[in-house]
């Protein structure tokens, strides 16, 4: 567990060596598992899960991905996990039609509603196309 601190002040050097010993060894592991040089990345470039060498194919990490997916929608409800972002989205069509809150609520959901379908309806052209396109 290692020394107990006397005091305040104390515990937090105590925590701030603990912090900076682990930032140092992930530090040392992610360079060590990045095949690009340190000196050849971009400054301030942090590494992302995604930069990390799997060894996998992508269809592998699909299928990783996947079974990740469905064990999450197996242990919650799919509708409470993306409540937020489905929340914020649906809020862009409002923000987009009443910047600045003026309008009654009522008038602000309608012209919201009208919004959000013009949104999805040249979503559909645009796939309409698209498919069209590939025959």
């Amino acid at each position: 567990m290692g020394p107990k601190p006397s005091s305040t002040c104390e515990a937090r050097d105590l925590w701030s060596n603990r912090q900076s010993d682990a930032h140092r060894d992930f530090a040392a592991t992610r360079d060590r598992n990045w095949d690009v040089p340190r000196e050849a990345r971009p400054h301030g470039h942090a590494m992302t899960q995604a930069d990390r060498p799997t060894g996998l194919t992508p269809e592998q990490r699909v299928l990783r991905a996947r079974i990740a997916a469905y064990a999450l929608h197996a242990r919650r409800d799919p509708r409470e996990t993306t409540a937020p972002a489905r929340a914020a989205f649906l809020d862009r069509f409002e923000r987009e039609v009443d910047p600045d809150r003026r309008l009654p609520a009522a008038d602000r959901v309608r012209r919201a509603t009208a919004a959000r379908r013009a949104y999805f309806t040249a979503l559909a052209l645009r796939s309409s196309k698209a498919r069209a396109r590939r025959l």
